[in-house]
């Protein structure tokens, strides 16, 4: 009698992904004070509260209090951040990498430049963890 050929139960194997490492960011303001940003969405505010699931929420502290409870919503797609202001008071500042400033409209989108402005809070995101 032969004995039985053993064939490896496909439970046995683990099958192996290849995954890309994703970027990490981090959210500085003027005053050096840094947030990470873990996410590929994230809504800042004094306190932004959850609508999505998967986006995370960033308190902001704001002595200035110009900040709204939920000012902004930045947005990564293929390594470049968009800011959308989501009908906050004070509005968003953008300052592109050319040097020049513009206003985001209430409910509008712009690519994130060099720095940008949330009520008098001025930031900047940068890749890593700082």
């Amino acid at each position: 009698m032969t004995p039985p050929t053993h064939t490896p139960d496909v439970a046995e194997h683990t099958v192996f992904i290849n995954r890309k490492a994703q970027q990490q960011w981090s959210l500085v303001l003027e005053d050096g004070r840094t947030f990470a940003v873990w996410g590929s969405s994230v809504v800042v505010g004094r306190e932004p509260t959850a609508t999505e699931s998967g986006v995370q929420m960033l308190a902001i502290p704001d002595d200035t209090r110009t900040i709204s409870k939920m000012h902004a919503r930045f947005d990564l797609a293929n390594g470049v951040w968009s800011v959308t202001d989501l009908g906050s008071t004070n509005g968003i500042v953008v300052t592109g990498t050319d040097g020049r400033a513009f206003s985001v409209r209430r409910g509008g989108t712009s690519v994130v430049g060099n720095k940008l402005k949330l009520g008098s809070v001025a930031m900047r995101l940068v890749p890593g963890s700082q």
